[in-house]
């Protein structure tokens, strides 16, 4: 609806005034229970006015409404309005306010047993909507309802409620043959924050849909126990990647300080070519380890096996001011150099790594295929029998020196 909420509720009010005018109860008797019904919504939802005056006028409304709305006539409709009547009764500020929430949340509960789904969903949503632990014994025995809305609609209540015997019917509710409560439930678990749902959460990662496993990690990154590290480990290897992605996201936040769990979690995701992930999960590590020169290695190479050169390039810079005397960086660093096209640097690092380690023929056959590029045959050459001279058995080399003098 477009303009301003406010002027719009008023412009409804209005609209339903006149309607009544029209749709008497006697001679229209639905539309004006439906209309009533309308009315008392509004009035709850209303900006304007004196809040508690509002809501009492939604519970007159209401009641007006039920002269026509009967349950065992109009089921749907008499559970709407009960719905409206206990929010309303929930907030009220004077009068008999727990006299009347008490009948209208046992109202609801009566409800529940409606051979009605639509009126056992409405019962559900209203007693979750007032959040009564009052109601939780019987929506216990609605988690064994046949209709699968039903008992999704009651994790979703339990959750609002969120006492300690509404948790044990969550834990319950993991084991339902329907994905949608199954993944409420664990999403629920999560929200609350419970401690007892950790076991459960961690077995909820061995479910067959991939929607409910995320969810399981997600969860268990909101307890934030480093119990659950070890599932979380597992879950890096599994077959859906939203289920790796959380999980490395999971480890990285309830663990960020712990290097073995790191260095465990990026070979995992390195085995499972999961490469993004593992840089994310290295870049959070070095939030909290910046001096850590392993941690910039393996961000090099993943940057390298993505084709990110120039990233890779800077890592190595990090890792060499750390470690200036790591030949295998610099060599690596040329390595990256030389695929960005800047062999005159890459020649440089190559030499940087040789003034530390002169007796790699691999870099030396490196240094002289950058110079035959460059079109410094013979310095190439050098090069070439450098690394000849340190293995004989250096085809390449003996290859790439052919080509060179031909040149």
């Amino acid at each position: 609806m477009r303009g301003d909420r406010s002027d719009n509720l008023e412009q409804a009010i209005a609209a339903c005034e006149s309607a009544l005018q029209v749709f008497t109860r006697e001679t229209f008797p639905e539309s004006w229970a439906q209309t009533q019904f309308l009315l008392a919504k509004i009035y709850y939802e209303r900006i304007r006015g004196d809040r508690s005056e509002n809501l009492e006028r939604a519970i007159a409304v209401c009641q007006l409404a039920f002269q026509v709305y009967i349950r065992e006539a109009f089921p749907e409709g008499w559970t709407k309005v009960q719905t409206i009547l206990a929010t309303a009764y929930s907030e009220k500020i004077q009068g008999d306010r727990v006299e009347n929430l008490e009948q209208a949340i046992n109202n609801l509960l009566q409800a529940l047993e409606d051979e009605d789904s639509y009126v056992r969903r409405r019962a559900v949503e209203a007693l979750g909507q007032i959040g009564s632990e009052q109601a939780i014994p019987k929506l216990l025995q609605s988690l064994n309802d046949e209709v699968s809305g039903v008992r999704w609609r009651v994790v979703e209540a339990l959750e609002r409620i969120g006492s300690e015997q509404a948790v044990l019917g969550l834990l319950r509710s993991l084991q339902d043959e329907d994905y949608d409560v199954r993944w409420r439930a664990v999403n629920a678990l999560g929200n609350l924050g419970s401690e007892q749902a950790l076991p459960s959460l961690l077995e909820a990662l061995n479910d067959e849909a991939s929607g409910v496993r995320w969810r399981a990690v997600a969860a268990l990154e909101r307890l934030g126990s480093e119990a659950a590290i070890p599932g979380l480990l597992r879950a890096l290897e599994d077959k859906d990647s939203k289920v790796r992605s959380n999980a490395a996201e999971a480890i990285g936040k309830i663990a960020p300080t712990d290097l073995r769990v790191i260095d465990t979690s990026i070979n995992l995701l390195h085995s499972e070519q999961d490469y993004e992930m593992a840089i994310a999960l290295i870049d959070r590590a070095i939030q909290f380890h910046p001096d850590i020169v392993e941690l910039y290695m393996r961000r090099s190479e993943l940057c390298s096996e993505l084709g990110r050169y120039e990233e890779a390039v800077a890592s190595y810079d990090r890792v060499l001011e750390l470690q200036p005397d790591s030949f295998q960086s610099w060599s690596d660093r040329g390595d990256a150099l030389s695929n960005l096209g800047r062999y005159r640097e890459a020649i440089a690092s190559y030499d940087q790594a040789l003034s530390i380690e002169p007796s790699l023929s691999s870099i030396w056959c490196s240094r002289g295929e950058l110079l035959a590029q460059l079109g410094r045959s013979e310095e190439a050459i050098t090069s070439y029998d450098k690394a000849i001279e340190i293995n004989p058995d250096a085809s390449h080399a003996w290859y790439y020196r052919g080509n060179a003098l031909i040149s």
